[in-house]
């Protein structure tokens, strides 16, 4: 199915979830269209149930006024229909400005996907988080490796982030992974979760992590399996994070689940799903 063709069905899945007035973006890049849309204000389903051994900070968002402030945007591309990726995040309850930033970048079968998350929040936490993105983004035909050293030294002069990315190989389903501090990348299935790096317990910008200066860089493979979803998230959503039992209908709906479900509601929260099938 073409990507014009995903248009009635894709604004028929984002009405379900209740929002405001979306804004459609397609870009053209030679063969291929690729759509984002974005949203401000979702409204968040009801909380999944979860066990009451879970940390007591993981609690749902518990006020429409929180809710409110999730804003959400999808990516979808018309030479891979099945594809699609789906970022939400939501400011600290007493701030405006998420010190969380996500980066969705492709360039022909590899799409790099990555969550930052600046130390603290507010405008300080947004800035160290802006830094981080802006140069992955300008060092997206690197070697991941090579891209998280860009931004580590140029994150010098803020206060700091922690950064999970990710390439994803679409010719060969292969995924590379690595996490700096404690941002969340994991492999999910309905069982839970199947794999996810061992990453460096640093900051991006300063010593801790460091081996005579050089951050330390470990990347992962792992095959993405069939059906599975890829998911990185901040602090800001409990590390005892799962699929529903009963799967959404739609990534847009999964996405929306989780994020009402396990949110911290003491923090900046940012969530990247993505899934290669419907």
């Amino acid at each position: 199915m073409g990507i014009l063709a995903q248009l009635d069905e894709l604004l028929a899945r984002v009405r379900r979830l209740q929002v405001e007035p979306t804004t459609l973006t397609l870009t053209k890049l030679g063969d291929v269209l690729s759509l984002e849309w974005t949203s401000s204000n979702l409204k968040l389903p009801k909380a999944e149930t979860r066990p009451t051994t879970l940390s007591k900070l993981a609690e749902p968002v518990s006020t429409m006024t929180a809710q409110s402030r999730v804003r959400g945007t999808g990516y979808r591309w018309s030479d891979e229909p099945l594809l699609q990726v789906i970022h939400l995040e939501r400011p600290h309850p007493r701030e405006t400005l998420c010190g969380d930033m996500a980066l969705v970048a492709r360039r022909g079968s590899l799409l790099r996907l990555a969550v930052a998350d600046g130390l603290g929040h507010g405008p300080a936490a947004r800035e160290a988080a802006q830094v981080a993105i802006r140069w992955l983004q300008q060092t997206q035909t690197e070697r991941i490796e090579d891209a998280v050293l860009t931004a580590h030294e140029y994150s010098a002069t803020t206060r700091g982030a922690t950064l999970g990315i990710v390439e994803l190989d679409l010719r060969t389903q292969t995924v590379s992974a690595t996490t700096i501090g404690n941002i969340r990348v994991g492999i999910y299935q309905s069982s839970g979760r199947v794999w996810s790096p061992c990453g460096t317990d640093a900051v991006l910008g300063h010593g801790r992590g460091s081996f005579h200066g050089k951050l330390d860089v470990r990347i992962e493979k792992f095959q993405l399996p069939p059906g599975a979803q890829l998911l990185l998230f901040s602090d800001g959503l409990s590390n005892q994070l799962r699929l529903p039992f009963q799967r959404q209908q739609s990534l847009e709906e999964l996405a929306a689940q989780l994020f009402a479900s396990f949110v911290v509601s003491s923090d900046d929260a940012t969530l990247l799903a993505l899934s290669t099938s419907r």
